[in-house]
């Protein structure tokens, strides 16, 4: 663990106590002593330095210290940057079986703002199946994910959204990308697009699911401000096409630009 996600209820107390799987994950599997220090993050991505001063066989409590500067609990546990990485939103089209899992997974420790789930024309799964079920498994999925990478963006996974929905739930906030596996007429390399976004910008990157995005989706976006981009590399899995989207992007906004 490089840092602990408190739960959703804590709201800046000097103390907070934990139960079930917090408590269990802590005490049983990571073994922590009392009087032991970690860092931890709330829910708006605060981060806190945490203590446990109490513990028995099914719960635990923590002190919890605002943490203003970055002291040695931090630089032992969460990574160093000179920067805040981009924030980035992703719309991705809905996968189908465990990929959504990965995609999920690997957004998130990139340091991926917001994952946003699109039914899509070639989207072959319908979300209404098992949705609770799918809801909360991706919510573990996101926190895991967190206390293992130690991102300091607390990422959040929103409810599936229409493709239809897509334009306007994205409101034009700031500069918007979405990758397509065929190369189109009037599309813009990778890197020029990024020359034009600016510092602060939030970034929209749609991907499409099995099959990517149609034509006619493609069009729509385009209508909207979307720049469309061809990653000019091998056919891609979905999940795949994730990982090598956004990390070009972070690396060339975090580096070269």
């Amino acid at each position: 663990m490089r840092t602990f996600i408190l739960p959703d209820t804590f709201n800046g107390e000097r103390e907070v106590s934990l139960s079930g799987k917090d408590s269990h994950y802590l005490c049983r599997v990571l073994r922590m002593k009392i009087g032991q220090s970690f860092a931890g993050m709330d829910k708006n991505g605060k981060t806190w330095d945490l203590k446990i001063i109490a513990k028995d066989a099914k719960s635990c409590r923590l002190a919890c210290a605002s943490s203003l500067s970055v002291d040695s609990v931090y630089k032992e546990t969460l990574p160093m940057l000179d920067r805040p990485l981009p924030n980035i939103c992703l719309y991705i089209g809905l996968c189908k079986g465990k990929k959504m899992d990965t995609v999920v997974r690997q957004a998130t420790e990139i340091g991926v703002s917001k994952i946003i789930p699109v039914k899509t024309q070639h989207s072959m799964v319908e979300w209404s199946e098992k949705a609770s079920a799918k809801a909360n498994r991706f919510e573990v999925i996101v926190k895991e994910a967190l206390q293992q990478c130690g991102s300091r963006i607390p990422t959040i996974i929103s409810e599936p959204i229409m493709f239809a929905d897509l334009v306007a739930h994205w409101r034009s906030r700031g500069s918007a990308l979405a990758f397509h596996e065929s190369s189109t007429d009037d599309q813009l390399p990778l890197f020029s697009v990024l020359d034009s976004i600016a510092p602060n910008d939030e970034i929209a990157i749609a991907i499409g699911p099995e099959g990517g995005f149609s034509l006619e989706e493609i069009e729509i976006m385009k209508k909207a401000g979307f720049s469309i981009v061809h990653l000019k590399t091998n056919i891609l899995r979905s999940e795949t096409a994730v990982v090598y989207a956004l990390g070009a992007v972070q690396t060339y906004l975090m580096e070269h630009r």
